[in-house]
């Protein structure tokens, strides 16, 4: 496992951002306030090649830049332009920046505060690898991907809200963020392998329409206690929730059991935890490979997505479950579901 984490992290540092590779030969190269840029041949822009970090901390990259008595405009930033300067705190990017390199802030471990453009088309890899002070950042509306190792090792990472428009969640994105609780987005239709992996803070994880979840996604994460996932899931990857040990509630809205490999869970999981499939499902969840697990001596919760209280009067209570869907006695303290004899179901707490 080490081993491949470590392949995906040295990818990150020596991947470079495919846009830039066009652009191999430089010319005019020149500094103006601290920052190192050169000339796309042919164009009145400039590439940003490197940056020194004032004493204040605080980097505001230009729009464009004047030199001997030609304006030229910033548009892209070469891969690692900030790499290991660990005394930046906030960095300003304009605008007019269209091209990223992979790796820009790595191991910025001072950076707190960070304003990406609005037009930005995705989080590269490897871009915050290793800011471990970066509490929070919000991400641009339009972003379509967060890349391989784009946040990996941001320990001090607290919440993130990921844009609607996100539909692939890269390879480690998030792995060993371990201050992160919550994750919710509902575009997400990819999460690569180790995405997650080992983010000890995270609690809940909802993704309605996420189609794959790859290798070790989930793993390590300790705290995590209820998973849903939508009616498009097709496969879970090998150990995706190694060591959840605190998992008590995984939710699966597909009709169709996904595919999930004999590893995908850890065998206490089979006892431990409730699942919820629909209930036109739950024969075929019970003969499928993986998930028939759950369903060997034990009645796991099923269906529960589909329980509406009734309206108006209500009818006689003609049967009660616990969480589990166990049947239980009327005086039974807790949430229970309730089916009355008009044929409505409805949640119910006796304290």
């Amino acid at each position: 496992m080490l081993m491949k984490l470590n392949l995906l992290i040295n990818r990150c540092r020596l991947t470079c951002v495919a846009v830039l590779a066009a652009f191999s030969v430089y010319s005019n190269a020149f500094t103006v306030d601290g920052l190192q840029y050169s000339q796309i041949a042919g164009k009145n822009e400039v590439i940003l090649l490197k940056g020194t970090v004032p004493e204040s901390g605080e980097v505001i990259i230009p729009s464009s830049v004047e030199y001997e008595d030609t304006e030229y405009t910033v548009t892209m930033l070469l891969g690692n332009a900030f790499k290991n300067c660990t005394t930046l705190k906030s960095v300003i990017i304009p605008e007019t920046i269209y091209g990223y390199g992979d790796n820009v802030f790595y191991n910025c471990t001072s950076l707190t505060s960070v304003k990406l453009p609005d037009n930005c088309p995705e989080i590269p890899a490897g871009y915050f690898s290793g800011c471990t002070a970066l509490t929070s950042i919000e991400l641009p509306p339009n972003i379509k991907s967060i890349k391989s190792g784009a946040f990996l090792q941001c320990t001090s990472l607290e919440e993130i809200n990921i844009p609607e428009s996100v539909t692939v969640i890269g390879h480690a994105a998030f792995a060993f963020c371990s201050s992160l609780k919550q994750i919710h987005s509902s575009s997400v239709l990819t999460i690569e392998g180790y995405a997650f992996q080992t983010c000890t803070s995270l609690t809940n994880v909802d993704f309605p329409n996420v189609e794959t979840i790859g290798q070790y996604t989930f793993a390590h994460c300790n705290e995590l206690k209820t998973v849903t996932l939508g009616e498009k899931i097709k496969s879970i990857g090998d150990v995706a929730f190694r060591d959840c040990t605190n998992l008590e509630l995984f939710t699966v809205l597909a009709v169709e059991p996904p595919t999930a490999l004999e590893n995908t869970f850890d065998t206490a999981h089979y006892s431990s935890v409730d699942l919820r499939v629909p209930a036109e499902s739950i024969e075929k969840y019970k003969n499928a490979p993986v998930w028939e697990n759950f369903f060997k001596d034990r009645n796991p919760l099923t269906a529960i997505e589909g329980v509406e209280a009734a309206e108006g009067a209500e009818s006689e209570v003609v049967a009660r479950y616990d969480l589990s869907g166990r049947p239980v006695a009327d005086d039974y303290r807790g949430m229970t579901i309730v089916r009355r004899a008009d044929g409505s179901t409805a949640k119910e707490i006796l304290r």
